[in-house]
């Protein structure tokens, strides 16, 4: 067909999915087949309307069944092929590339289809804490509603000079037109593992999160993280519920490690709880029974200019 044809079948498929004042969409080029019901897209960048110059997924090839219907919006997604993805979300001092919300408060449509295959690097940093999430190949399939998430290469978690590997990312997965659910994803690294489980808001007016986490760590593997604390080791177990916007969320958190060793203290017992954002960290009470003693703590540390506070209380501790 003729080049105002082509993009007049753009403009369409385009608006299946782009959310007036949150999402911007750009497609390099379109082909189609009407025989085969197929399109054909290729350089597909999808934005926040805030940040339309950084992208927060790109896509080399997308290629779509589609099948007609009667009355608007004229046909429905059948299978979608998602290959060369790269999903890259950033924080920086001055926010996020996510989207936050559209400007009027208003939803678009479900998205729906049959079938979802996607094969995608993930990369998730956060320069203001210096922060990376690398995995160079997840592979996700989601039919009629239910699938699978999966890494196929190893990845890696980088914060500061120190890294961890992560060797497996599994687990089930749910979208209903509007929310991504993941069920029991599993995520399996060089110092332990972490479940995850909840829902991400992806195609809301203000997208938002809801996630259960529940870890296990060993802090010897992770104490190369924090040299300043001297010797550790121990096992750490921990619960986090982290809810609020896409662009914005807040973690509640409880982190519990028995027979602990602390330096030259053997065997104490650890247990903390707390919130934490992209502000601040907030220690609402930490207790530690030590090999001689009992030390509480509590307190809030900011990470930009804000203000701290520490409050500690110690008993029968050996000066």
């Amino acid at each position: 067909h003729l080049g105002p044809v082509r993009r007049a079948v753009l403009r369409a498929v385009v608006a299946r999915v782009e959310q007036p004042g949150a999402l911007a969409i750009r497609v390099a080029r379109l082909d189609y087949n009407l025989l085969r019901l197929r399109v054909h897209l290729s350089g597909v960048e999808v934005a926040s309307a805030r940040t339309v110059t950084q992208p927060f997924f790109t896509a080399a090839v997308v290629d779509v069944t589609v099948s007609p219907r009667v009355g608007a919006p004229w046909f429905e997604l059948g299978d979608v092929t998602v290959t060369g993805g790269h999903l890259v979300i950033e924080r920086t001092a001055n926010g996020t590339n996510l989207p936050s919300s559209s400007d009027d408060g208003s939803e678009s449509g479900p998205l729906l289809f049959d079938r979802l295959t996607v094969q995608s690097e993930v990369l998730v940093s956060d320069r203001t804490q210096n922060l990376e999430l690398r995995l160079p190949a997840l592979a996700m399939v989601i039919d009629h509603g239910t699938g699978t998430v999966r890494l196929d290469q190893p990845g890696t978690f980088r914060f500061g000079a120190s890294a961890l590997s992560l060797t497996q990312l599994s687990g089930g997965l749910g979208f209903d037109g509007r929310d991504l659910s993941l069920l029991r994803v599993l995520l399996v690294s060089s110092a332990g593992q972490l479940q995850v489980d909840g829902r991400v808001g992806l195609l809301s007016a203000v997208p938002a999160v809801a996630l259960r986490i529940a870890a296990q760590a060993d802090v010897y593997a992770i104490a190369a993280w924090f040299p300043e604390a001297g010797h550790l080791a121990g096992g750490l177990t921990g619960d986090a519920t982290i809810r609020g916007s896409l662009a914005d969320p807040s973690a509640t958190f409880h982190l519990h490690a028995a027979r602990l060793d602390v330096g030259s203290s053997r065997g104490s017992n650890v247990d903390v709880r707390g919130t934490v954002n992209a502000r601040g960290l907030s220690v609402d009470a930490a207790s530690a029974d030590l090999w001689r003693g009992h030390v509480d703590v509590s307190g809030a540390l900011s990470f930009g200019d804000g203000p701290h506070r520490v409050a500690v209380t110690a008993r029968d501790v050996d000066a």
